[in-house]
């Protein structure tokens, strides 16, 4: 099963829409103080996908393309919720 990551940033608002399913992404999302939940889904016990919007300024956005496929190192900000 193929799994994703959607990062929605609109310029004219100041935060942003993070919709994952990935789990190293799930928990970076739900440690942030910050973050505002909006959706988020269970099987059996366990979140399998987390949306929430998140502030602008804890996401870093590049002009180049990563040189990497996989995932890249996410530092967690928060405690867990």
């Amino acid at each position: 099963m193929e799994r994703e990551t959607t990062l929605t940033a609109p310029s004219d608002l100041e935060r942003c829409r993070i919709h994952t399913e990935i789990p190293p992404h799930i928990r970076w999302v739900l440690s942030v103080p910050e973050s505002e939940i909006t959706d988020f889904r269970c099987i059996d016990g366990a979140v399998v996908s987390v949306t929430a919007l998140i502030p602008k300024a804890l996401v870093s956005f590049k002009s180049t393309p990563r040189s990497s496929t996989q995932n890249g190192p996410m530092v967690s900000t928060g405690g867990s919720r």
